[in-house]
């Protein structure tokens, strides 16, 4: 029996003959997890003709400082839109659409995200445009207006909302002075004021490769794969993150109350549906989840769900 098992443990193992490459058992037989010059690589073959690659990055945002946050995102994003050397703006947009090909990306509280979607017939191209945009970025100028503007403004409508306003204002509280307290997607102040030359040494930064995981699924062959991914052999070593365990501790209460506009409740619209001068408290917290409530005691009696049509 031992002999058996060692001999499944061997079948288990693939042997790489390049120095570069290690590879290790995993415990599903079908997935297998690679090193390729300090980048770990895992890969779940399937039998569709979609291919899934993501690249992680780590650290998140124990990336950057709290005022830089939001550094990360939209780097990716601009990343993402802007193209590469040899794929330029337009040309890779053309090209992504004609082959209908998906490439995108964001970042996290604890890490960052470059995806890759296409089917096995455009894989050697789509793979093209995926490498040579992570290696050599166009950082497209008018990628970075557009997609600060949008940015901005989306998380200026965010501060507009009163539900997500207060959730952002609560995670920020509980988390005062620790590393969740940085928004990866940033403030509006925050992300106004990056410029250009900050993401493209952001990303200089965390582009490393100990600080990257390639996971791939789909019908795709590993040797290629791996060859692929040895062109990343040129990026710097870098350090790997370790994990962070460290989860704050609450004392005291941390309900924040914000007062808000008595506009709020005294008109609808713009217009007053209230008598003139009447005075208004206005006040929005947030203590549990709306998922959470499945009833209301009332004096008249137990209101459940749907509470849009049970409320009268």
């Amino acid at each position: 029996q031992t002999n058996k098992k060692t001999d499944k443990q061997k079948t288990n193992t693939i042997q790489m003959k390049t120095s570069s490459v290690q590879s290790k058992p995993t415990a599903v037989s079908t997935v297998k997890e690679y090193d390729v010059n300090g980048v770990r690589v895992i890969i779940k073959p399937a039998l569709n003709e979609v291919i899934s690659v993501q690249l992680f990055i780590s650290g998140g945002v124990n990336n950057y400082s709290l005022e830089k946050q939001g550094v990360e995102n939209l780097a990716l994003g601009v990343l993402c839109d802007g193209g590469s050397k040899k794929y330029p703006k337009e040309a890779f947009h053309q090209t992504l659409e004609s082959k209908g090909i998906d490439i995108g990306g964001s970042a996290t509280y604890d890490y960052a995200t470059l995806y890759l979607r296409t089917t096995t017939k455009n894989w050697p191209i789509a793979w093209d445009m995926f490498e040579d945009m992570v290696l050599n970025p166009d950082w497209n100028s008018a990628s970075f207006e557009q997609q600060q503007a949008q940015t901005v403004s989306g998380l200026m409508q965010e501060q507009a909302d009163p539900d997500a306003f207060i959730k952002n204002m609560s995670v920020t509280s509980v988390f005062k002075g620790q590393r969740y307290e940085k928004n990866p997607e940033g403030t509006p102040e925050s992300v106004k004021a990056l410029s250009l030359d900050d993401l493209k040494n952001h990303y200089a930064s965390i582009l490393k490769r100990k600080k990257i995981v390639v996971v791939v699924v789909g019908k795709i062959d590993a040797s290629d794969l791996l060859a692929k991914i040895g062109a990343m052999k040129t990026l710097p070593e870098g350090v790997q993150d370790k994990f962070i365990s460290n989860p704050p501790k609450i004392t005291n209460s941390t309900v924040q109350i914000e007062e808000r506009d008595i506009a709020e409740v005294t008109h609808f619209r713009g217009f007053p549906i209230a008598p003139g001068g009447v005075k208004a408290f206005n006040p929005a917290f947030d203590v549990t989840p709306h998922s959470l409530i499945h009833g209301i005691i009332t004096e008249k009696g137990i209101m459940r769900k749907p509470f849009g049509k049970n409320l009268r």
